[in-house]
């Protein structure tokens, strides 16, 4: 009468992607950084403001989902666990965003007119403005 059925445990398969999939993730990469640096033969200031664009879109995923995280944390909220995971995978992302923040140091001066020496020295405003 007060007996329940018993239920095996299943435990969850490690994702792994297969050979195909490697492939076309990589060739997909490559095609991304081909166009990339072939960008910079036809317009060099439009190749970085595209990348500057995709680059706080994805920052601002990555950063906004830290911050979930963290609130979930710090309110010891028990009702956000299988969303946090999620939330905490996005930002394992952020040394990503780490090494797209030098790549900007490189095009800097073709996105900011004050990362450009010439230009501040012409510029009584950013000449005012300079430390």
């Amino acid at each position: 009468m007060g007996h329940s059925p018993t239920v095996d445990k299943v435990e969850p398969k490690k994702f792994e992607l297969s050979g195909a999939g490697k492939t076309i993730i990589y060739a997909m990469m490559g095609l991304g950084l081909l166009s990339f640096l072939g960008g910079f033969a036809s317009n060099q200031e439009r190749v970085w403001h595209a990348y500057m664009t995709s680059y706080f879109f994805f920052s601002s995923i990555c950063l906004g989902a830290l911050f979930f995280t963290a609130l979930q944390h710090v309110s010891n909220a028990g009702w956000s666990v299988n969303i946090r995971r999620i939330c905490e995978s996005f930002s394992a992302f952020l040394p990503v965003v780490l090494v797209g923040g030098l790549i900007t140091a490189l095009g800097g001066s073709l996105l900011f007119l004050w990362m450009d020496a010439s230009v501040v020295a012409n510029d009584p405003i950013l000449m005012g403005k300079a430390p």
